[in-house]
């Protein structure tokens, strides 16, 4: 049955190949039966005579056999169809039949020339390449899972063989049949993207530079670059050491990146983690992103490049159209299309005033981090305050000794602000006004992080008051915990503490000797209640229930024996299903 089976399958095969080849049956069974003839000859004679056979004619150029530049994909489809229901087995004594069909014109002893016969015996290795994969363990898995199991064979790089390295060969023999292989680098792409509609590039690559580096690096990157043509892929430039000039003399180095800025077009994301010389932003800017969404160089550009970019008159212009995410030095001089981003990330920069003329002009934002300096003295006021109607996420760093930072909010209005966070220095000056007018402006804000030295217990208290949604509180800042911040903090009495939704707490790095040990126990229990308390209620408390308590002390105050007591009743709040983290004695 089996070999019925498989004999009607080359049969088939064999009239569906010589129609496209424009050759008869007869002449195509004529022309195998020479080459054997011939083949046989030369091997019973010892004769090293070459038998050189012609046929002129080529297959038709849009058939859909597979004989074509890319004849993977559809020649898979078929072969999955028509052995449909076969087993394993089956398969394999099919794939040992087409391998005895091409032998002859493989022999080493004889070198023959055919035309479309050629393409024909291609064309069998395709199909022998389909059905190994069709019965290859690895078939059922998931594309995705494929593509990483792929990604991960490749940072080893072999010494020796042209093209991919031989390390990359032996570790993909391991995982992978050739078409297994096959699919991660072409198939994942064309093939996947077709059966779900989704163009997506399933991972990065990586070509690490180093000092024996060599032009087989370049290749293969060119290999898996041509592979994946043309989906939008993403980008890693990255260096081992922090200075791009160690690597500057070594001739693949400038191929490497040479090679990345030809396909600059199809970048999904980039990402520069080291110096790059400007010369590189340079030709990127003459080059189309068409397809770029993420855009990462924050320390990507070398300022201390004897040709950096200081003129002001030099301003690189990107045209980016899909470009939503951007992060980068305020340093840097680019032009980006500002209104189109919901994500920024702006960092290392001494000019708060920049950065306020870039918020600006994003009226788009979803996210932003800004990592800046304040002013040495109170700036003159804008003319026109900005409004992030979208934004929802904000981290603000202040890291200079510049103590004026506060100004910077009160240019800020976002309605829509749910996560804030805010970073300064010892240094900087709290005005507690112009932050309530902030939060009168965003009032919505349900997560608050606070790194800061600056303000007194009375300064965050007041900025709980004009927090009526807070859920999470988070506070770095010693100085301004005390116990009148945690009495207003505490239910008793029928009086509405402040943050009645809040229920998420993280306080670091407390002193102890600044609190007293039963007000900070009697405002965590005023806020607890087990499952059989709450159902026990009439009505359901003025305040959330704590889901997540955390606290640390300083290094001085973890040992000290005046916490016992509250160590030990947070041990029984834990057992009674309170999520306690970091306690003194732990």
């Amino acid at each position: 049955m089996a070999t019925s089976r498989r004999a009607d399958f080359l049969d088939k095969d064999a009239v569906r190949e010589n129609q496209v080849a424009r050759t008869s049956p007869s002449k195509v069974q004529q022309l195998f039966r020479k080459i054997k003839s011939n083949l046989n000859s030369v091997s019973s004679s010892g004769n090293s005579q070459i038998a050189v056979l012609d046929v002129a004619s080529e297959p038709a150029e849009n058939s859909k056999t597979g004989l074509t530049d890319n004849p993977v994909l559809p020649i898979l489809l078929e072969q999955a169809e028509r052995t449909s229901g076969w087993s394993k087995a089956e398969i394999r004594l099919l794939v040992e039949e087409y391998e005895s069909q091409i032998s002859s014109l493989d022999s080493e002893k004889a070198i023959v020339h055919f035309g479309s016969i050629s393409k024909l015996r291609d064309h069998y290795r395709i199909i022998i390449s389909v059905l190994r994969y069709l019965v290859a363990p690895v078939r059922p898995l998931p594309v995705e899972l494929l593509a990483e199991i792929f990604v991960l064979t490749m940072p080893a790089l072999g010494e020796e063989g042209g093209g991919l390295p031989s390390s990359w060969r032996r570790g993909f023999r391991q995982l992978y049949t050739r078409l297994a292989l096959q699919k991660c680098l072409q198939g994942i792409a064309h093939l996947h993207a077709l059966e779900t509609d989704r163009a997506e590039y399933p991972a990065a690559m990586g070509w690490p530079m180093r000092s024996g580096g060599s032009f087989r690096d370049v290749d293969g990157m060119k290999a898996w670059l041509a592979r994946s043509e043309p989906l939008p892929i993403p980008i890693s430039i990255y260096t081992q050491r922090e200075d791009w000039r160690e690597y500057e003399h070594l001739r693949p180095f400038p191929a490497l990146l040479d090679e990345l800025l030809q396909i600059s077009p199809r970048w999904r994301s980039l990402h520069v983690q080291n110096p790059l010389p400007p010369s590189f932003f340079r030709r990127l800017a003459e080059n189309g992103l068409d397809s770029l969404e993420e855009l990462d160089i924050t320390r990507g550009l070398d300022v201390h490049h004897p040709d950096h970019l200081d003129d002001d008159s030099e301003i690189l212009s990107f045209v980016t159209p899909r470009l939503r995410s951007v992060s980068m030095d305020l340093k840097c001089r680019f032009s980006i299309p500002w209104t189109q981003l919901s994500d920024i990330r702006l960092s290392y920069g001494l000019w708060p005033d920049k950065a306020l003329d870039i918020l600006a002009q994003c009226t788009n934002l979803v996210t932003a981090s800004i990592s800046t300096a304040g002013w040495p003295s109170t700036p003159p006021p804008r003319t026109k305050l900005i409004t992030l109607a979208h934004l929802h996420t904000l981290h603000l760093v202040f890291t200079e000794t510049d103590p004026y930072f506060m100004p910077f909010l009160g240019q800020l209005s976002a309605p829509a602000l749910k996560h804030f966070r805010l970073y300064s220095t010892p240094y900087s000056i709290w005005a507690k006004a112009d932050f309530t007018a902030f939060q009168l402006r965003s009032e919505n804000i349900t997560h608050f992080e606070l790194t800061d030295s600056s303000p007194t217990p009375d300064d965050l208290s007041t900025a709980l008051i004009y927090a009526p949604s807070l859920t999470h509180l988070k506070v770095l800042s010693p100085r301004c915990i005390d116990d009148n911040l945690l009495r207003a903090l505490t239910l008793e009495n029928g009086t509405q503490p402040l943050v009645p939704c809040l229920h998420d707490l993280t306080l670091l790095e407390l002193r102890s000797s600044w609190l007293s040990e039963d007000v900070l126990i009697s405002m965590i229990l005023s806020r607890w209640w087990t499952d059989a308390e709450l159902a026990s209620h009439s009505a359901l408390p003025s305040v959330a229930r704590w889901t997540r308590i955390n606290m640390t002390f300083t290094r001085s105050n973890r040992g000290s024996a005046a916490y016992s007591g509250f160590t030990n009743i947070m041990r029984d709040l834990r057992h009674q299903g309170l999520n306690i983290m970091n306690l003194p004695f732990e």
